[in-house]
C-alpha cells in the first residue's frame, strides 16, 4: 500500500511539473499571438502601398504559381497593385493573366505590349501605371525541361 502510494505522488508530482512547465509556455504563446495579431490590425493603416510588376512572356508554366504566391503574401490586398506586362505571348499566358484580372479586378492590371522590346521594355511601359510608394520588380525564368 504504501509503495503505491508512493509511486502516485511521484507521478502526481511529474503531472504537476509538466503541465506547469508547458502550461506557462503555452499561456505566453498564447499572449505573444494576441498581441502580434493586435499590432498588425492596428498598423494596417500605416502600412504603404507596394506595386509589382511582373514582365511576361511565354511564361503559362510558372504564372499561375506566380500570381497565386503574390495574392496569397500575408500583405493587406487594398494596399496591393499587381501590373503584368505581356510581350506578346504565344501561349496561354495572356489568357491565364485575364482570369486573375477577371477574380482580381482591384488587384491585377494588365498591360499588352504592341511589339516585345524585352523585359526592361516592359518595365518602363509599366512605370506610369504604378500608385504604390513601394515598386518590386519580378522576374519569371523558365528553366527547359531535362531530357535523358
Amino acid at each position: 500500500m504504501i509503495v503505491t502510494d508512493i509511486i502516485s505522488i511521484v507521478l502526481l508530482a511529474i503531472l504537476l511539473f509538466w503541465t506547469l512547465y508547458n502550461g506557462s509556455i503555452i499561456y505566453v504563446g498564447i499572449k505573444k499571438k494576441q498581441k502580434h495579431t493586435a499590432f498588425i490590425s492596428n498598423k494596417t493603416d500605416e502600412l504603404p502601398k507596394i506595386s509589382l510588376i511582373v514582365p511576361t512572356k511565354n511564361e503559362e508554366t510558372v504564372i499561375r504559381r506566380c500570381l497565386n504566391g503574390i495574392l496569397n503574401v500575408d500583405y493587406p490586398k487594398d494596399k496591393m497593385q499587381i501590373i503584368v506586362v505581356d510581350g506578346k505571348s504565344e501561349d496561354n499566358t495572356g489568357k491565364i493573366c485575364s482570369e486573375f484580372s477577371e477574380k482580381y479586378p482591384e488587384n491585377i492590371k494588365i498591360i499588352s505590349e504592341k511589339t516585345p522590346n524585352g523585359k526592361p521594355a516592359a518595365l518602363n511601359l509599366a512605370l506610369p501605371y504604378i500608385n504604390g510608394e513601394i515598386v518590386v520588380f519580378l522576374m519569371l525564368t523558365v528553366f527547359p525541361k531535362k531530357t535523358s
